[in-house]
C-alpha cells in the first residue's frame, strides 16, 4: 500500500463519518419530534461506518521492499493494534470488576423482585447475558411509589437488552479507536439508550415530576459506573438533557422541523455518495514486494514468439511476416529453433533475435 494511499483511504474514512454523523443527527431529531426511539439510528449510524470501513479494505497493494512507505504502514498498523489492545483490555478489566463487585452481596426481595444489595453501587443492571439489578440500601427508604420507578427503570433496561447494545457498542469502538466520528456515534448512542428508556418509563407511568426528582436524587448518590454497567443516573453530563427532554413540549411546527431534518439527512447521505472513493488498500494481507527491473528501451514488445516450420519459413505467431534484420537472422536454420529477442541498442524501437539453432 503507498503512504498517499493510505492517508487518502483515512480521509476518506474520516469525511464520510462526518457525514453520517450529519445524517444521523438529523434522523434522530426528526424521531424525537415524532416521539420514537433513537437509540437505533446511531446503532444504524455505527453499521454505516463499519460498511464503509470494509468496503474500502480488499485489494492488496504494491509496495518496494524496505521503502518509508512499508514502515510507516508497520508502525500505523501497530499503533492501531496497541490502541485496540488498550480498549479490549479495559473492557474485559470493566467486566471482570463489575463481576466482582456484586457477586457477594445480598439478595433480597424487594417488592416482589430480586435484588442484590449494596452500599454504594446503583441503581443499576449489572451483567450482559444474564443482568443482575442492583440498588443501594437508601432505595429502601424511598416512597413506594419511588421503589416503583427505579424497578421499572432498570428493568425496561434490562428487558430492552441496553446492557449489552452498549457493550458492542464499546467493542466496536475498539476495533476502529482512531475514527473520530465513531467516538461521537458511540457517545450518542450512550445518551440515546437512556433516553429511550426514560420514554419507557413515561410511557407506564406519567408521573414526570416524580421520576425528575427521582433522578436528581441519584445522580447526588452512586458512585459505580462502566461501560458494561446500564444505571439510573445515566452517562455523565446527560441529567439536564434527560430533564428537558421529559418537560419540554414539543414545537409548534414539528411538520416544519421535520421535513428540514429529513432534508438534511437525504444531502448528507448524497454527500457519501458522491465522494471519490479511493484505491482501496489491505491491511492484513502480506506486502507484496516487487523487485526491481531494467525496462528495455522504447521496444517493438508485440514481437516475441516465431515460428519456424521444416520449410525454413519464419513468421510471428500472428502470421505476419518479420522485419529484414530479424528475417536475416533466421534464414540459416533446419528443423525448430529457439528465439530471444533483446533491444537494438542501434534502434531503441526494434528488436534482435537471439537464435539457437542448428546449421542446413
Amino acid at each position: 500500500m503507498t503512504h498517499v494511499g493510505l492517508v487518502a483511504w483515512g480521509w476518506y474514512a474520516l469525511a464520510t463519518g462526518a457525514l453520517v454523523v450529519l445524517a444521523a443527527e438529523a434522523v434522530d431529531r426528526t424521531a424525537r419530534l415524532a416521539r420514537w426511539p433513537t437509540r437505533w439510528v446511531w446503532v444504524s449510524a455505527i453499521v454505516a461506518m463499519l460498511v464503509i470501513l470494509a468496503y474500502g479494505a480488499d485489494r492488496p497493494s504494491l509496495a518496494t521492499s524496505g521503502s518509508p512507505v512499508v514502515h510507516s504502514t508497520m508502525w500505523f498498523l501497530f499503533l492501531w493494534a496497541a490502541a485496540s489492545l488498550s480498549l479490549l483490555v479495559r473492557l474485559a478489566a470493566s467486566f471482570r470488576a463489575a463481576h466482582r463487585r456484586v457477586a457477594g452481596l445480598p439478595v433480597l426481595d424487594l417488592d416482589g423482585l430480586e435484588v442484590r444489595m449494596s452500599d454504594t453501587i446503583g441503581p443499576a443492571i449489572v451483567g450482559l447475558i444474564r443482568p443482575r439489578i442492583v440498588v443501594p440500601w437508601w432505595v429502601m427508604a424511598l416512597p413506594k411509589p419511588d421503589r416503583a420507578l427505579v424497578m421499572l427503570h432498570e428493568r425496561e433496561h434490562r428487558r430492552a437488552g441496553d446492557q449489552l447494545l452498549g457493550a458492542l457498542a464499546e467493542l466496536v469502538l475498539a476495533l476502529a479507536p482512531w475514527h473520530v466520528a465513531l467516538w461521537h456515534v458511540v457517545r450518542r448512542l450512550r445518551r440515546a439508550i437512556e433516553l429511550d428508556c426514560d420514554a419507557r418509563v413515561l410511557h407506564r407511568e406519567s408521573d414526570v415530576e416524580r421520576y425528575g426528582h427521582l433522578l436528581l436524587r441519584c445522580a447526588r448518590a452512586g458512585e459505580f459506573a462502566t461501560p458494561l454497567v446500564s444505571w439510573l443516573r445515566g452517562p455523565a453530563g446527560t441529567l439536564e438533557l434527560r430533564i428537558r427532554a421529559m418537560t419540554a413540549p414539543l414545537p409548534p411546527r414539528r411538520l416544519r422541523s421535520a421535513c428540514l431534518c429529513a432534508a438534511t439527512a437525504c444531502a448528507a447521505l448524497a454527500g457519501i455518495s458522491t465522494l471519490e472513493r479511493p484505491a482501496p488498500l489491505h491491511f492484513f494481507s502480506p506486502v507484496v514486494y516487487a523487485r526491481a527491473s531494467v525496462a528495455p528501451a522504447v521496444a517493438d514488445l508485440a514481437v516475441r514468439v516465431v515460428d519456424i516450420d521444416r520449410a525454413g519459413v519464419v513468421t510471428q505467431m500472428s502470421g505476419e511476416p518479420l522485419d529484414a534484420r530479424a528475417a536475416v537472422a533466421l534464414a540459416n536454420v533446419r528443423g525448430p529453433a529457439t528465439v530471444r529477442f533483446i533491444p537494438d541498442p542501434d534502434r531503441p524501437s526494434q528488436l534482435v533475435a537471439i537464435v539457437r539453432y542448428q546449421r542446413r
